[in-house]
């Protein structure tokens, strides 16, 4: 039977050794012990200390026969076989894979080798992910962004079950109270260090020429133009404006003050009628919040035209079809 060696303690991987010490130097200030949960399955977990032929390890308090680090898959209590989709690997799996780790950015070596995150904790994973506070957690955050490498990125599915949705790199990293106030989720703020922003680097892309479609140095010029357009006027209404271009989120443009919060998509082109372009990311970003608004800017670099509109207006006005269709293995 595999021994679990390492567990959960508010929500942060640790290891075997660093929770006997936890325990020991509770019971020495006479505090309550702190509440260990198992890596797999989140129930609560004890921590024992080496003994004759066996390494220090933890224990299920109270046996569940579905987690495969509290149940020998032998004999009646043997694990059930669930089917599931051939990327989905088990967590021992996710450790070799990962080079081994015991946070959800995984290093060896002084490097990071994969992400390991959890959907409950961070709701949108893998683009944004909340850093807690901690040492080593933030230095793992900051030597993320600062190194630029690719690394594979696992979402956890369920039970000793993690999914590889791709491979992505940190492009930003961080700290001010506006951002982490607002991608915190459901974490306290005083439990949040940092904001780490996340892009996939091996989804398909597009590079559309020709059938009337500006070369991409005029594409640029007319996006810039529309950016422009579009802070100018959002700043004439007293709000104030926070480009998240690069950060791959599903918008480009936080516009906020007292009372309304608004994140903007905006489309520009030279012509007179509206023709854009809509990536998968900020479709699953529009449809989630209700703040999210498409700003379309026509003839953006002579006589610019704004029409903003929700995604149910874009989806009662535009012809949403798609150029190409991508192909993956079926479950």
């Amino acid at each position: 039977m595999t021994k679990a060696i390492t567990c959960l303690a508010d929500d942060l991987e640790v290891s075997i050794e660093a929770a006997l010490l936890s325990r020991s130097k509770a019971k020495a200030q006479r505090q309550s012990a702190p509440v260990f949960r198992c890596v797999e399955c989140r129930e609560v977990v004890d921590p024992h200390s080496e003994g004759v032929g066996s390494p220090a390890h933890f224990e299920h308090r109270a046996r569940n026969r579905h987690c495969s680090l509290s149940v020998p898959a032998t004999g009646r209590a043997q694990k059930r076989s669930v089917a599931r989709p051939f990327s989905w690997i088990t967590t021992a799996e996710l450790a070799k894979r990962t080079a081994g780790g015991d946070d959800y950015i995984r290093t060896k070596g002084g490097e990071v080798k994969g992400l390991a995150l959890n959907p409950r904790l961070n709701h949108d994973a893998p683009n944004i992910v909340v850093v807690g506070k901690g040492q080593r957690i933030e230095a793992r955050a900051k030597l993320f962004v600062e190194s630029g490498v690719t690394v594979p990125t696992f979402i956890k599915r369920g039970t000793n079950a993690w999914e590889l949705i791709g491979s992505y790199r940190a492009i930003e990293y961080r700290i001010e109270a506006a951002t982490v106030r607002r991608h915190r989720g459901s974490r306290p703020i005083d439990e949040v260090a940092g904001i780490l922003f996340l892009e996939r680097t091996d989804e398909v892309t597009i590079d559309v020429r020709g059938g009337g479609f500006a070369d991409s140095k005029t594409r640029k010029e007319v996006e810039q133009a529309a950016i422009a357009f579009v802070t100018a006027q959002y700043e004439s209404q007293r709000y104030k404006v926070e480009s998240h271009e690069s950060q791959n989120l599903g918008y480009d443009l936080w516009a906020f003050k007292p009372g309304s919060n608004l994140y903007l998509e905006v489309k520009g082109t030279a012509a007179d009628l509206p023709r854009f372009f809509f990536t998968r990311n900020e479709y699953r970003f529009a449809i989630r919040d209700a703040d999210w608004r498409l700003v379309m800017v026509t003839s953006a670099r002579t006589a610019p035209h704004l029409q903003v509109l929700t995604i149910e207006e874009v989806q009662r006005t535009f012809n949403l079809d798609p150029l190409v269709w991508e192909c993956t293995p079926a479950a």
